[in-house]
């Protein structure tokens, strides 16, 4: 070998489903291969191109320089993945507890935690029980330990649920806000376009076209104002998701919401929009 030093993991064969490495040339150690501990390693792509000078590796032998010196059969180099692992060498588990130090190699021992999530913190016990009876089952009986956080689970449930209700509360205050003002501003104008009704008027303008121009003009505000409203509520749920990780973009209930949103403040502006159209055309000609 032209390397001085390799290193590696002892994993059980699950590891490489786990991290979708297939065998480019050979094979895969088995279960049946940890159990009978035998020597054997599986190369990543760049050690099994760089370890022997002409890049074959497949078949040959590698003597550890160990206090036990033995002979270990490479069986597979992997195809290449772009990570880490292409630069590490992998044995069968078993062959770590004997402490394998081969041919200037380090191979560690994983300590390995995985992590299940439930939707709903109800299901953890559920989950649980039947996370340790696929795990005593695999691997014996206690080999594996099972905690299942429910009172941090049940906390950031209470957390999130709080979170909601002051963003519900305070997106419901400011639309209600927002819809009074708008109000006011069609007052104000429906007030200085007086002169501008009674000219429409005088010449043979109904209430109801008179209305119409009023309440168009309100659709089109509030048009323009739900599509802005969508894209800040769609760059917002964005943030949440990435910085806090929190929230989720759900393009429906946005769309409800803002549609929403419009159809309120459109709603506040009939009252303006009628007491525009009913101004009596000769009073609305004689303001000021």
């Amino acid at each position: 070998p032209q390397l001085e030093r390799v290193e590696g993991l002892a994993v059980s064969p699950e590891f490489f489903s786990a991290w979708n490495l297939v065998a480019a040339e050979g094979s895969l150690f088995t279960t049946a291969d940890m159990e009978r501990g035998e020597p054997i390693i599986v190369l990543g792509s760049e050690i099994g191109a760089t370890l022997f000078e002409d890049g074959e590796s497949v078949g040959r032998l590698v003597l550890s320089r160990g206090r036990n010196q033995q002979l270990y059969h490479i069986t597979g180099v992997l195809e290449p993945s772009g990570t880490e692992m292409d630069e590490l060498a992998f044995t069968p588990a078993r062959i770590a507890a004997q402490q394998f130090q081969g041919f200037g190699a380090r191979f560690l021992a994983l300590s390995t935690k995985l992590l299940f999530t439930v939707d709903d913190p109800d299901d953890l016990d559920e989950a649980r029980a039947q996370l340790v009876n696929w795990f005593d089952s695999t691997y014996g009986v206690g080999a594996v330990v099972i905690n299942s956080p429910r009172d941090e689970a049940e906390a950031t449930n209470e957390r999130n649920s709080r979170l909601v209700t002051v963003i519900l509360f305070l997106s419901l205050s400011a639309l209600l806000i927002a819809a009074v003002n708008v109000t006011n501003i069609f007052f104000s104008r429906a007030v200085r376009k007086r002169r501008s009704v009674g000219i429409l008027k005088a010449v043979g303008a109904s209430i109801r076209q008179v209305f119409t121009v009023f309440f168009l003009e309100a659709l089109l505000i509030g048009a323009v104002g739900a599509g802005v409203g969508f894209g800040l509520s769609a760059l917002l749920s964005r943030l949440m998701e990435e910085t806090i990780g929190f929230g989720a973009l759900q393009i429906g209930l946005i769309v409800v919401g803002v549609l929403g949103s419009w159809v309120i403040v459109v709603l506040f502006n009939v009252v303006p929009s009628s007491a525009a159209a009913r101004t009596p055309a000769a009073e609305a000609i004689r303001y000021e």
